[in-house]
């Protein structure tokens, strides 16, 4: 991912996750030149999980802090599970 903004600087971001027997996440994520991530999670239920992501700076600002922890839920909201499926989007 590419992010450009006025007034900041261009932002590159390469990242991956990958999903084992429909239940476990785990991915990577590097942020050029300014950061290092890594997220685990697992589905609790059909339309839940629960994970972690850890951040770590790369910049300077790495010698005041030791990065940052995250929590997360993730919601799964089926709005189109009563709808007609296109054959041309499966």
């Amino acid at each position: 991912m590419v992010k450009a903004a006025e007034g900041a600087p261009l932002s590159i971001d390469f990242s991956g996750n990958v999903l084992f027997y429909d239940k476990f996440e785990a991915g990577l994520s590097y942020r050029l030149d300014e950061s290092i991530s890594a997220l685990v999670n697992v589905r609790v239920r059909k339309n839940l999980r629960i994970g972690y992501a850890y951040d770590y700076t790369l910049t300077n600002l790495g010698q005041f802090n030791s990065g940052s922890h995250e929590v997360f839920l993730l919601f799964n909201f089926d709005f189109e599970s009563n709808k007609i499926k296109s054959p041309r989007f499966f």
